[in-house]
């Protein structure tokens, strides 16, 4: 089986289960819906070109769920940093209320994170434990463009997608 057969086949496993995507990628998702024109200009999402925003957007429309925590919205917020958008505050706006009605926003209080696991708080914050600890309570994809995090949750058993993987060379 080809690389691009296994992660087709990981991707349609679970079109119907559901997806969770890492603060970076939904950083991207959110700022190329505002305006194109941020992602290569914003200090988080420079590396990523107008075509990765439409891959990403066209992958996540194919799932029934899209998933999120507390902990993502609010780490996307800040790295979106809505006070330097200018122009493009008032289009955030509509964006970040599209979306938050959109995503299936699972809650994880920090304590019960904490608690479950600290090592996975030691290790990675409270995001990405915050990530770990949903990964290991429900069956989802997992999206991401953290290598250490996408490790991490292959190693407890969990499908993984790691975004770079699924670029196209240049």
């Amino acid at each position: 089986m080809s690389p691009h057969s296994k992660v087709e086949s990981l991707i349609f496993s679970y079109l119907n289960k559901g997806i969770l995507i890492d603060a970076n990628l939904l950083l991207v998702l959110v700022l190329g819906l505002t305006h194109q024109g941020i992602l290569k200009n914003h200090p988080k999402t420079a590396k990523y070109a107008v075509d990765d925003f439409h891959a990403l957007q066209k992958l996540l429309d194919l799932f029934q769920t899209s998933l999120t925590t507390p902990q993502i919205l609010t780490e996307v917020s800040n790295l979106a940093a809505p006070q330097r958008l200018g122009q493009h505050k008032q289009v955030f706006g509509k964006v970040w209320q599209a979306l938050t009605s959109n995503y299936l926003e699972v809650y994880l209080p920090a304590k019960d994170i904490i608690l479950k696991n600290i090592w996975y708080f030691q290790h990675y914050g409270l995001t990405d434990a915050g990530i770990l600890t949903l990964l290991n309570e429900r069956d989802v994809l997992f999206l991401s463009n953290d290598r250490p995090l996408v490790n991490q949750a292959i190693s407890l058993g969990r499908p993984c997608l790691l975004y770079d993987d699924l670029r196209s060379p240049s």
